[in-house]
């Protein structure tokens, strides 16, 4: 009797694995197109992710303009000309093209000539916001010629 129950109990778990392999191979033919599924909090992180990537894309068109107005910058200071500045006869907007001068320094060095002209481009550094290392960038670019 005892065989009989394992027979059966074989017997039985034969059909039943049977059953199975032949259910899950239709329901796999079955379907045509994959199946997607989503849970919310997938959902919500690939819309963060989506929020990241369109984040990048500004941040990446900051950066592009952020980089070609330090380029221009770098070309103001470094621009050479053939003819020196003489900052005893120059404008504000001719001394504003030197480098690291801007429109404030540029009106203290009008100021200053006009009650004492430069004799020498050192003299320059007895203008307020000129020191030794702007001076150092602006010496081949000015005469007092």
């Amino acid at each position: 009797m005892d065989n009989y129950k394992q027979k059966l109990f074989l017997l039985c778990a034969l059909l039943f694995g049977c059953l199975l392999t032949s259910v899950g191979v239709e329901y796999f033919e079955a379907q045509d197109e994959p199946i997607h599924i989503q849970a919310p909090q997938f959902a919500e992180q690939q819309s963060k992710t989506k929020s990241n990537l369109q984040f990048s894309a500004e941040q990446s068109k900051f950066t592009s303009n952020l980089k070609f107005l330090e380029e221009q910058h770098k070309m103001k200071d470094n621009k050479q000309f053939s003819t020196p500045v003489n900052i005893n006869t120059a404008t504000i907007e001719e001394l504003d093209t030197l480098p690291g001068v801007g429109p404030a320094i540029a009106k203290r060095i009008v100021e200053f000539r006009s009650t004492q002209p430069f004799t020498k481009p050192e003299d320059i550094m007895l203008v307020k916001g000129i020191g030794k290392k702007k001076f150092a960038k602006l010496r081949e670019r000015i005469t007092v010629e």
